[in-house]
């Protein structure tokens, strides 16, 4: 293109067009890009990625000649489908969405659960009055393939209307407010507010227009604000938007995941069907530990769970030795019977040795599984403790670690590696520097003299998750 035509696109032609203003057409919906020449199309696209631009921010960035690009925004415009913004002499384009209507939250909940994004799902708080706004700021993070969760209507439409904004805040990873003088003031953002907060939800704000920060929500007021006013760079402060919501994503997501079972558990009457096993409260532990140090930190509803968790592994684990006690015994009825009808037959001899054999390593794996089992619970209270003091964790935390130093003195030699050794010890120095009456512990104590310090500390106090038929110490 000829200097002079650039020129001409620069001044004459565009300061005609800066007084145009979009028609009366309700804006552009879905259907309408699907059927709008391509060329139309990769201009809306690119708008509603990016949210504004120049026609020769478009034309470098589609790689269109510059007249080409304005003869199609022009054919937008006249469309009502984009407006134009001057903005300290430079002409801008934005999309003009159709009002959007109903209420977006998720149907299918395990469907998100199982969703193996790399973008954070987020739920928006804002006010009815900074609509246009909002919907712009959701078609842009739709278009980063990400869930996005929102109400679009003026007032409650159903009776199961605030049932479906929880859902929609327990299931987003991120809790997104739209600041404004309108949604600090509005009764429903408050709630909304409330209830991310009783998740313990990573909120993010995002101002829209100007707030004192002493007329914001105190948790609100703390954090660091990302500014998308009119007079803000919108690419900029979009990147620190979509930075702020993916940061520790694993983290947060594990939160949501956790939260999300934990409150099925709650409300289906704490069924032990609905608790975490193997694995999945392995990585339940861990997330614990992480959120000692990082936000956002696990709610109580968190630590109950993961705690019913164990402790049901646990009984699990001892019903699951009593069966293999059970098996044991009967395997030497049955060894003794043969042994004494059969005494001169060699082989039903070997026969019967064999199975003795099998039967003390199946024993043996038992206890291993128990000591496992056992440690695990004893970590778990340990980390509980100061959650909820009238369940009296410290006192739980030792008994579960004398109960890991019984049953690890049990096992064969050959299972009692150092590492087993030094994790038994670590969960009794532990556990005994966390009691009401701790004493000051050498580091070099073996797991023998640890148990008699536990046994003493134990005497007279029964914690209350104790299970039949240990006692704390053996008697």
């Amino acid at each position: 293109m000829a200097d002079d035509d650039l020129d001409a696109l620069l001044t004459g032609a565009l300061q005609g067009r800066r007084s145009r203003r979009p028609d009366l057409s309700p804006g552009l919906r879905m259907s309408d890009v699907l059927t709008m020449p391509e060329d139309q199309q990769a201009i809306v696209n690119w708008l509603i990625r990016h949210y504004e631009a120049t026609p020769i921010d478009l034309a470098t960035q589609l790689n269109q000649p510059l007249a080409q690009v304005q003869t199609r925004l022009d054919e937008l415009l006249d469309q009502g489908y984009v407006y134009t913004l001057d903005r300290q002499g430079n002409l801008y384009y934005r999309v003009k969405l159709a009002p959007k209507s109903g209420r977006q939250m998720p149907t299918d909940v395990w469907q998100v659960l199982d969703r193996n994004s790399e973008q954070a799902n987020v739920f928006i708080s804002y006010s009815r009055r900074n609509k246009d706004f909002v919907q712009q700021i959701h078609s842009a993070l739709e278009a980063t393939g990400r869930e996005v969760w929102v109400d679009w209507e003026s007032i409650p439409v159903a009776g199961d209307w605030w049932q479906e904004i929880q859902l929609g805040i327990e299931l987003a990873d991120t809790f997104l407010f739209v600041l404004s003088p309108d949604s600090v003031a509005s009764k429903v953002c408050g709630q909304e507010i409330e209830e991310a907060l009783k998740h313990n939800k990573r909120l993010v704000p995002l101002v829209f227009e100007e707030v004192p920060p002493e007329q914001v929500h105190p948790e609100l007021a703390r954090l660091n604000w990302i500014f998308l006013r009119p007079e803000d760079n919108f690419q900029q402060g979009f990147q620190r938007l979509i930075a702020a919501l993916d940061q520790d994503l694993d983290y947060v997501r594990t939160h949501t995941r956790l939260l999300v079972r934990a409150l099925d558990w709650e409300r289906h009457g704490q069924d032990h069907s609905y608790l975490l096993r193997g694995s999945d409260l392995a990585r339940a532990n861990e997330h614990l530990a992480q959120g000692i140090h990082q936000e956002p930190r696990p709610t109580a509803l968190h630590h109950r769970y993961v705690r019913a968790s164990a402790e049901a592994e646990a009984a699990l684990r001892d019903s699951d030795l009593g069966r293999q006690s059970a098996i044991l015994a009967e395997q030497r009825r049955w060894l003794r019977i043969v042994t004494a009808i059969l005494a001169v037959a060699v082989v039903i001899g070997l026969f019967s040795g064999t199975l003795l054999y099998q039967a003390r390593q199946a024993q043996a794996q038992a206890e291993l599984g128990q000591w496992q089992a056992l440690s695990q619970l004893a970590e778990v209270l340990s980390q509980a403790n100061g959650v909820n003091a009238a369940d009296d964790p410290a006192w739980d935390a030792l008994f579960a670690a004398t109960q890991a130093g019984q049953v690890f003195q049990r096992l064969p030699q050959a299972m009692q590696t150092p590492v087993r050794q030094t994790q038994t010890q670590h969960l009794l120095q532990q556990a005994l520097a966390a009691t009401p009456v701790a004493q000051a512990i050498s580091p070099n104590l073996d797991v023998s003299t640890l148990l008699q310090r536990s046994c003493t500390q134990l005497s007279g106090h029964v914690p209350q998750f104790s299970p039949p038929p240990f006692s704390p110490c053996g008697t």
